[in-house]
């Protein structure tokens, strides 16, 4: 075994492992190592290997006697460029390193600078378009139908058409409003058409029929007897509708055609200067809220109208009558 050890094939072996566990981080690192493990082949070569006889003791020579052979000085150059050959390995592999370093902190650069562009290409947070929930709007009432009292405090303006599922289906939570809040809610109706071609002549005869303050009564027989019914908004149902309410038909043909075209484009261009664009659209007390919402969403925003008007009516700034007015004062304008 020791023979095994110390033979030229084994240590040559052991000097080379020694070298290949030497693997570079940087170019230069391993400078220092390659003086230690020329120091360490010389020494299993040359130095060591006479001490190692020396140790024999039964052979009887020192360490210093002993002499490396022609085979010994064959491996030391055999070693000589071995090394030779790990270190341009060495510095090839720190190249390497290098370059690959270089392009990491170029591509983390890169991709920096495109995260960056990107951010800045990202529109900005947007609300849906149409009015701000949270504002209050100044929404004119002036000549529109109502149903409720005019000095109720809490004042709703509904955007409607007659040919709007929607619409219908909210008649229902109107109704509940009505019978929870009593007085204290107004409804107020404003025209706004959706279904060009389907819901204008509706809107017109349910105008004519205001003007003749029976605005309630056509509302209803509209919904129940022509869209309910059978989906007929057509003039023919109309004039029967009107016939069966019991209008003047003379000046209901008159106005369906005359004042009530112009009072519903008028009526339409006004809710769309609010950010009305679909139905139904609610405004209570100038505060907007979309769609045929659930009646606890309109009983949560009615009644923080109604504490905003018991504050302000009792510190005399605003009388129960005048309230809607002190909306229109204060509120915006347009969208």
């Amino acid at each position: 075994m020791l023979r095994r050890l110390l033979s030229p094939v084994s240590r040559a072996s052991r000097v080379e492992q020694a070298f290949a566990a030497c693997r570079p981080t940087t170019a230069n690192a391993c400078g220092p190592v390659r003086t230690i493990a020329i120091a360490a082949a010389l020494a299993f070569v040359g130095v060591f290997v006479g001490a190692t006889s020396g140790c024999a003791g039964s052979q009887g020579k020192s360490a210093a006697a002993a002499e490396p052979g022609p085979g010994d000085a064959a491996q030391v150059a055999t070693l000589a460029a071995r090394v030779a050959a790990l270190e341009e390995q060495n510095r090839e592999l720190g190249q390497r390193l290098a370059n690959v370093e270089a392009q990491t902190v170029a591509t983390s650069t890169l991709v920096s600078r495109i995260e960056e562009a990107l951010r800045a290409a990202e529109p900005p947070t947007r609300r849906p378009p149409g009015p701000d929930p949270e504002a209050v709007y100044a929404v004119p009432i002036e000549g529109s139908p109502s149903e409720g009292p005019k000095d109720a405090v809490i004042t709703i303006v509904k955007a409607f058409e007659f040919a709007c599922p929607y619409c219908e289906r909210s008649r229902s939570t109107l109704e509940q409003i009505r019978n929870r809040y009593g007085d204290d809610v107004r409804i107020v109706y404003k025209s706004f058409i959706v279904h060009q071609g389907q819901a204008e002549i509706p809107a017109q005869a349910v105008c004519a029929a205001h003007l003749q303050n029976r605005f309630t009564d056509m509302k209803t027989a509209i919904w129940e007897k022509a869209y309910k019914a059978d989906r007929d908004l057509s003039r023919r149902r109309m004039n029967a509708l009107a016939r069966e309410v019991g209008l003047d038909f003379a000046a209901f043909r008159r106005d369906i055609d005359g004042r009530c075209a112009e009072i519903v484009a008028k009526e339409h261009a006004t809710m769309a200067g609010f950010g009305v664009t679909g139905t139904p659209m609610f405004f209570i007390n100038g505060r907007s809220l979309r769609g045929a919402q659930p009646l606890p969403a309109f009983i949560a925003l009615i009644d923080q109208e109604l504490d905003k008007a018991k504050r302000l009516l009792e510190t005399g700034v605003v009388t129960k009558k005048g309230y809607y007015d002190y909306i229109l004062q204060n509120g915006r304008k347009q969208l």
